[in-house]
């Protein structure tokens, strides 16, 4: 679990790799929508054991979340404009900072409870 964020940022940046032709997401909110629930993944998975989140402060794992999805984001991003039919745009991007910091948050709130639950049930 501690390197899941690793392939799941390398699932991000092989779904950029597919032209703009294969990718039909509908109107503009479905895009947003899609970024924030894939960096929500992005930020959750590092809250939960990509850099040890669940023991950091409420304030530092929504400083993690906010970084890792600005510069990933960005990174995605500027790398998307080299794919033909892609489009890069700041809304996109800061779907992506929102989606990591969100999915950060949610990953300090509610993993503790449930590892808890589960030495409990190993006991």
């Amino acid at each position: 679990m501690r390197r899941a964020w690793l392939f799941y940022l390398i699932l991000i940046f092989g779904l950029s790799t597919l032209p703009g032709s294969s990718v039909h997401l509908g109107g503009d909110h479905r895009d947003k929508i899609a970024h924030f629930l894939l960096y929500g993944g992005y930020g959750f998975l590092i809250a939960a054991g990509g850099w040890r989140g669940l023991r950091w402060s409420w304030s530092r794992v929504l400083l993690v979340g906010l970084g890792a999805g600005a510069l990933t984001g960005l990174a995605d991003e500027c790398y998307q404009m080299l794919i033909p039919g892609r489009l890069s745009t700041a809304g996109d991007w800061f779907a992506d900072i929102l989606g990591a910091t969100a999915g950060a948050l949610a990953g300090k709130l509610l993993l503790p409870p449930l590892r808890r639950g589960r030495k409990k049930e190993s006991a």
